[in-house]
């Protein structure tokens, strides 16, 4: 069955937002603790007291598996620009089944975003960049059995499901309660992304 690719480059599409600039995407070793956490809470403190409030439990989860593993595949992923980190992603292998229920959780085959925060930088949508990485990598592993067909994430937070739906081309599939609280739930269709190598630097998939 062939990867699903995007019909035209969201890069090309959306060049204004980019330069030239090689950036790199690397998984996150032990020492890069420090800095992504001063990433991580300079972009909380330029959110506002609510929507940090809201993303306390991302900021949790990306550093509690930052050098981590599973299956041969680091969790977490770094943005970097001239070797300094400028976003940082922690992506597990299947959605939570709070979520998306015991069955439908990773049914069919799918990756979930625990957390994606980047350094505020004016002009550059640095998010986008990193989500078309992952969506790019997804679309790439290799099938034991089933393709990865979905990117998954969940959020508390309204102005994060807005700007997951206008900026990273997310949709609202379902919602849950949780905590007392409505959690989104959130997805993309997974795809190859053309052209990204002019942009980013990573990993090939194994």
């Amino acid at each position: 069955m062939p990867r699903p690719t995007l019909r035209s480059s969201p890069i090309a599409a959306a060049s204004r937002i980019l330069t030239t600039t090689q950036y790199e995407v690397r998984p996150a070793r032990a020492d890069d603790r420090p800095t992504v956490t001063e990433l991580i809470d300079t972009r909380l403190d330029a959110l506002g007291r609510p929507v940090a409030i809201d993303l306390k439990v991302s900021r949790a989860a990306l550093l509690n598996c930052l050098w981590e593993e599973a299956s041969g595949e680091p969790l977490v992923w770094l943005l970097c620009k001239d070797t300094k980190i400028v976003g940082a992603a922690a992506v597990l292998p299947g959605a939570p089944s709070w979520a998306w229920g015991p069955i439908q959780h990773n049914t069919p085959p799918s990756r979930y975003i625990a957390a994606l925060f980047t350094r505020p930088t004016p002009g550059v949508r640095l998010a986008r960049l990193l989500t078309w990485f992952l969506l790019d990598r997804a679309a790439r592993q290799p099938a034991e059995d089933d393709r990865v067909q979905w990117l998954r994430a969940t959020t508390s937070s309204d102005q994060v499901m807005h700007y997951a739906c206008a900026e990273l081309g997310f949709s609202v599939s379902d919602g849950v309660r949780r905590g007392g609280r409505h959690i989104y739930l959130l997805q993309h269709a997974v795809r190859e992304v053309p052209d990204l190598g002019r942009y980013v630097s990573a990993p090939r998939v194994a």
